[in-house]
């Protein structure tokens, strides 16, 4: 489910692992003729990042923009709208720029500690680019070529990118295991636990659809696998709806939320309640209301799958060690890390030299499209 831009984005460094395909065939490159004058829109020791690399930087989160989210729109209305106290462009673009930025910074870091496995990249990812051409184009390299021109970039130049992604998540292992500069800690877990969940309670009731059977109570599934719905109506529908009666009377003279949850609610997965962040794959309207409530506060909404009354709960201590709260927590620790990898490159990017009148050449909606690269 794509999540929406009505919740604040999140978006850390990817850690890119490249995985190699079988069967390469290497050709001499042939490579598109790009303008002379490649000119450096970031600088950080010694390392640069020139305009069509950040043209391929923008137009690869642009797609990802595209695919993460059901409200991206590429229209010049989208990009004008209010998004906080900026505008989506506004917002969209300086996310980018932090993206990059750190990228660069992983790669100057990667270079002075002098690691002895650059070889081995580069010469993975030689190997990737090979089986991508293979695979993907025929082994033309020639229309690889042209491909990687519509975004503005050589071969060359993808090579190294490539060769940075990884550089970078070298040096991520690095800094969490070896060295543990960004090692995992109880503080930090409930530091970022606070920052990005929410816990709530849950009352639910189905007053939407009801699941179809067959004559013999069979359940009925269609061609996606799913089990198939139909409407709720007649006497189902009246009861559900004369049980949301009682759940708003309950709530009205005050009554105990949990009390009403245990005994009345369809939903009593987890005894502890949800812990969401803002990307749960779980119902939109829900998540949303779970971030915009204060501790303590309950709202009631209707959904396409029925009604459903949240209350935002207290943070507790440490849930991930609880085994019942474990659908929640299953990437938790390489979330924290990526969090605490992004701060600490973010604690270089004062350093950082930006070519301003370069960098104000580009915009996100003129950026073109990037699935593939």
């Amino acid at each position: 489910m794509k999540k929406q831009f009505l919740q604040i984005i999140s978006l850390v460094l990817s850690l890119i692992i490249l995985l190699p395909f079988a069967g390469c065939v290497k050709d001499e490159p042939v490579r598109p003729v790009l303008p002379k004058e490649d000119r450096v829109v970031l600088s950080f020791r010694g390392e640069t990042i020139t305009e069509s690399e950040f043209g391929y930087y923008l137009s690869l989160y642009k797609g990802r923009f595209a695919r993460a989210y059901a409200d991206f729109s590429d229209t010049d209305e989208f990009y004008s709208s209010e998004f906080g106290s900026t505008t989506m462009e506004d917002y969209l673009f300086g996310t980018v720029v932090q993206n990059v930025k750190r990228t660069l910074i992983s790669e100057a870091l990667y270079s002075e500690q002098g690691f002895d496995d650059a070889d081995l990249i580069a010469e993975d990812i030689g190997y990737y680019i090979e089986s991508l051409i293979y695979e993907r184009y025929g082994n033309d390299r020639e229309a690889f070529s042209k491909a990687l021109a519509a975004i503005g970039i050589t071969e060359e130049q993808l090579n190294q990118i490539y060769i940075r992604d990884e550089m970078t998540y070298s040096l991520f292992s690095y800094l969490a295991n070896e060295k543990a500069t960004i090692g995992l800690n109880d503080s930090a877990k409930q530091e970022y636990l606070e920052k990005n969940y929410a816990r709530i309670r849950h009352i639910y009731v189905n007053n939407k659809y009801t699941y179809l059977t067959d004559e013999s109570g069979a359940p009925v599934y269609g061609a996606d696998g799913k089990q198939q719905t139909a409407p709720l109506t007649g006497e189902a529908l009246s009861a559900k709806n004369a049980l949301i009666s009682a759940i708003d009377e309950s709530l009205g003279d005050g009554g105990n939320f949990d009390e009403i949850y245990s005994a009345l609610s369809e939903d009593k997965y987890y005894e502890n309640g949800y812990y969401l962040t803002q990307n749960t794959e779980f119902i939109d309207a829900v998540v949303s209301a779970a971030f915009n409530l204060e501790v303590g506060e309950w709202v009631k909404l209707t959904s396409d799958v029925g009604t459903h009354y949240v209350m935002r709960l207290p943070m507790d201590q440490s849930p991930w060690e609880n085994n019942d709260n474990a659908d929640f927590f299953g990437d938790f620790n390489d979330a924290v890390l990526n969090e605490l990898f992004g701060e600490y490159l973010d604690s270089f990017s004062d350093e950082v030299s930006v070519n301003k009148d370069v960098l104000d050449d580009f915009d996100i909606r003129s950026a073109k499209i990037n699935y593939n690269f």
